[in-house]
């Protein structure tokens, strides 16, 4: 009798709008897990970075019966064995005692790191994920 039209091509404009809206809420969770990570993986590289620092500068100090080189601040720039590198997060370096280095670091992901020992490594301000 009645014959159903199947030459139907493409799709709606309504499964159109639910794979949009699928797209989007996934990059609603992929983009702050994403950022979260590269903030935890830039903390550890300077962390690194830094206790590399600490024992170059601690060595030559000894070696030399000098005061270790520090910097200080927000994106400071440090040298390790010929290389340049640039922290991600906040460090305050200070001389204490006799040729002592003492390094404070806060990372993007907000952890704090004390160098040498001590510190809260990888620890994160009250509230925060």
């Amino acid at each position: 009798m009645f014959k159903k039209l199947s030459k139907k091509k493409g799709f709606t404009l309504m499964e159109m709008m639910i794979v949009v809206a699928i797209i989007a809420i996934l990059m609603a969770i992929i983009i702050p897990t994403f950022t979260n990570a590269m903030n935890k993986a830039k903390a550890a590289t300077d962390e690194a970075n830094l206790r590399a620092y600490y024992a170059e500068q601690m060595a030559t100090a000894v070696l030399e019966s000098t005061d270790p080189k520090t910097v200080s601040g927000d994106k400071a720039k440090i040298t390790v064995a010929g290389v340049d590198y640039t922290l991600y997060g906040d460090v305050t370096m200070s001389v204490q005692g006799e040729h002592q280095l003492k390094i404070d670091y806060t990372g993007p992901d907000g952890s704090k790191v004390t160098i040498p020992g001590g510190g809260d490594t990888g620890s994160k301000p009250a509230g925060s994920n």
